[in-house]
């Protein structure tokens, strides 16, 4: 403290008092003035930005990612990767042989218990409330079987814009159920996430910045406003 600063400022007190600057003291004051409030408009005042680098990854708000809800061939891509797709628009379209044949089985079944339900009516049978039951499970079934077929019709959850730049490296293979298939994602909005040391960390969560700034690596020309850190 005394060797940085006090000492400093007593040698510059004592040559302004000094016979060196006797000649011209006012302007020499001024001087010393000036370059002090300069200073400390510069440390004190002026906003200074403060850079940071960090490792993230821009990723939209709105974001929806598509799977294949029911195992089957892919037969056609009804979207191309890039294209902007709307609510409840048929992306790509399934078939699963398997699935229809079971859903005719499963309605033949229907019609021959109900044949037999008609048959007990006339018996009063103890078979009735079996057969009823069964008809039951059969219309639950036949209902599953109807969802499964309709989700071969594979359909945007959101608008936005479809982002499946390896889907048509599938066409004509089967994909099981629960496999991605892409995104479709919503432009109009993006967050940075990133990961950065605690020490980085502390400083942005220690200040107030009036306002923040993104370049990314490759897009520095480019400058992107973050309206919220």
């Amino acid at each position: 403290l005394y060797s940085r600063l006090v000492s400093p400022l007593y040698q510059l007190i004592k040559h302004m008092r000094g016979p060196a600057t006797q000649g011209n003291r006012q302007q020499a004051l001024t001087m010393v003035g000036s370059m002090g409030l300069v200073l400390f408009v510069l440390l004190a005042v002026v906003p200074f930005p403060v850079t940071m680098r960090a490792q993230g990854i821009v990723k939209a708000n709105n974001a929806t990612n598509i799977y294949a809800k029911t195992a089957g061939q892919l037969d056609a891509l009804l979207v191309r990767h890039g294209e902007r797709v709307q609510t409840g628009q048929v992306l790509a379209r399934f078939s699963n042989l398997d699935l229809a044949a079971e859903l005719r089985l499963t309605e033949s079944a229907q019609l021959e218990t109900q044949a037999q339900i008609r048959q007990a009516l006339h018996k009063a049978g103890q078979d009735l409330f079996a057969l009823q039951d069964k008809a039951e499970a059969l219309e639950l079934r036949r209902i599953n079987l109807q969802e499964q077929q309709e989700q071969l019709l594979v359909r945007a959850s959101q608008s936005g814009e479809w982002v499946a730049p390896e889907l048509h490296e599938q066409l004509g293979t089967w994909v099981q159920r629960g496999q991605a298939l892409g995104e479709v994602v919503d432009a109009s909005s993006f967050r940075f996430v990133a990961v950065m040391p605690q020490e980085q960390a502390d400083i942005m969560f220690q200040n107030k910045f009036r306002h923040a700034e993104l370049r990314l690596n490759g897009q520095v020309d480019t400058t992107l406003a973050l309206p919220q850190v």
